[in-house]
C-alpha cells in the first residue's frame, strides 16, 4: 500500500471497508500530503505484518482525529513523520499502543492542534532516531513519557525545540552512554516552568549547547546527574530573576555564568 493516496490534495472522503490489509507490510506515505481529507477510517485495518508507517498521515492538515487504536503495531518498525504537519488534530489515543521501532524522528512534528498525548506505553528499547520527535509541537501543554531507553541513540537535538505551550515535564532515561547531541533539546520553550531530568548523565555527549536557550519562564531545573568532560557548556539564556536549580557541584562551576544571582542552588554529589 505503499504511496497509494500520496499526494492526492484533492481527495476529501474514502471508503476502506473493502480493504484487506492482511498481507500488507509497508504503509509508508499511505495519505501522505491528502490536505482535504477530513475523515477517515482505518479502525479496520490488519497490520499484523505492516513494518513501516512512516509518513503515513504526514500533511494530512484536515484531520481532526484518527482512530488506530486497533492496530497491532508489533512489527512496525519506522514510525517517523507519521504525523507529521497534522496542525488540525485534536485528539489521538495511542495510550494502549506499544510501539517499538527503531525510527521516532519527527514523529509529532508540527501538530500545532494536540494538546497532549499519552505514549508511556511506547517501548524505546530498540529506537536509534528520536530527535525532533516534538519539534514545533506549538500547542503540547501535557505528555506521559515512558522511561527512555537511549542504550542505541545517540542524538535527541532539538526533540521538544519549540514546544510553547509546554509547561512541566518529568523525563526518566537509562544506558545513555552512547548519546553524544542534547543540543537545543528544550529550546523556545517559552511556557516551560519546571524540568526533572533523572539518572540522565551525559558525561559522554559532544554537543549540549542551547538546550535551555529561550526558556524565559523556567524556574525549577533538576539535572543533579549531569556531568560533562566538555569544559565549555552554554546551557541556558533567558532564565528569569528567581528560581531553583539541583545541580552537581561540578558541573554548576561550568555553567554558573548563565544563573541568575537570586536563584536557589542545591548542590549534590
Amino acid at each position: 500500500m505503499y504511496e497509494i493516496f500520496d499526494n492526492c490534495q484533492s481527495l476529501a472522503s474514502i471508503d476502506l471497508s473493502r480493504f484487506d490489509t492482511k498481507y500488507v507490510e509497508d504503509m509508508q506515505l499511505l495519505f501522505n500530503e491528502c490536505k482535504s481529507l477530513k475523515y477517515i477510517d482505518v479502525s479496520e485495518f490488519d497490520t499484523n505484518k505492516v513494518t513501516s508507517m512512516s509518513d503515513m498521515f504526514q500533511g494530512c492538515t484536515s484531520l481532526t482525529s484518527i482512530d488506530i487504536t486497533g492496530f497491532n503495531v508489533k512489527r512496525v518498525v519506522d514510525t517517523s513523520y507519521i504525523f507529521t504537519a497534522c496542525d488540525s488534530l485534536t485528539s489521538i489515543d495511542l495510550s494502549k499502543l506499544n510501539f517499538a521501532p527503531k525510527n521516532f524522528e519527527k514523529m509529532f512534528n508540527g501538530c500545532f492542534s494536540l494538546k497532549s498525548i499519552d505514549i508511556s506505553s511506547f517501548t524505546t528499547n530498540f529506537v536509534n532516531e528520536i530527535n525532533y520527535m516534538f519539534y514545533k509541537y506549538t500547542s503540547l501543554e501535557y505528555m506521559n513519557l515512558p522511561i527512555l531507553n537511549l542504550n542505541k541513540v545517540r542524538d535527541i537535538s532539538l526533540m521538544f525545540y519549540g514546544c510553547y505551550s509546554l509547561k512541566l515535564i518529568n523525563i526518566s532515561v537509562i544506558n545513555t552512554e552512547n548519546l553524544q547531541n542534547i543540543e537545543k533539546m528544550f529550546a523556545n520553550c517559552t511556557s516551560l516552568t519546571s524540568v526533572v531530568l533523572s539518572n540522565f548523565e551525559v558525561i559522554y555527549i559532544q554537543s549540549m549547547d542551547k538546550m535551555f536557550y529561550n526558556c524565559s519562564n523556567l524556574k525549577y531545573v533538576a539535572i543533579s546527574s549531569f556531568k560533562s568532560k566538555l569544559k565549555q557548556i552554554l546551557l541556558f539564556k533567558c532564565l528569569p530573576s528567581y528560581g531553583e536549580i539541583v545541580v552537581k557541584t561540578s558541573f554548576y562551576d561550568k555553567v554558573q555564568n548563565q544563573i541568575p544571582e537570586n536563584w536557589n542552588k542545591t548542590f549534590k554529589k
